[in-house]
């Protein structure tokens, strides 16, 4: 008799287990089937100032900057390095991104934009884009950085 209590016991905590865990991986099917919308931010929408750096060599630099970023961001040329910043509200500055020019020869470099005789201008883009306050910034740094044209 306590055999049959204990197969019995055996067989439904089986069961139960079974049925939870159907449930459990039917629901997880159900969310991977859901579609994911991923944000996709329209750079035609909107309005640009075009500007350009690196203006005293000729082989200058020019990109587009969004209105909403007017009186929130300074451009800054610090030697081979044209960089931008973010002004915050405390009056601190944040690294957005930075263009730097490389002479062609000597080290491997990532992040090439473009190349024009013999240098080569490198996108250096800065922990930025994992700040969460900035968002004026943010959606549109992609369509800045697309913007970049060696003229």
């Amino acid at each position: 008799m306590k055999k049959k209590v204990i197969i019995i016991s055996f067989i439904i905590i089986f069961l139960l287990l079974a049925v939870f865990l159907f449930f459990v991986l039917n629901k997880k099917n159900e969310l991977d089937k859901l579609p994911i919308e991923k944000k996709v931010f329209d750079c035609d929408s909107i309005n640009y100032s075009r500007i350009s750096f690196f203006n005293t060599s000729k082989n200058r630099v020019s990109l587009n900057i969004p209105e909403s970023w007017e009186g929130n961001y300074r451009l800054k040329e610090e030697g081979n390095e044209a960089v931008f910043y973010y002004l915050q509200d405390d009056g601190g500055i944040n690294k957005i991104f930075g263009i730097s020019k490389k002479e062609k020869e000597g080290e491997e470099v990532d992040n090439i934009i473009c190349e024009k005789e013999n240098l080569k201008y490198v996108l250096n883009i800065s922990n930025f884009k994992s700040m969460k306050n900035y968002n004026n910034i943010i959606d549109t740094l992609d369509c800045v950085i697309n913007s970049i044209k060696c003229d």
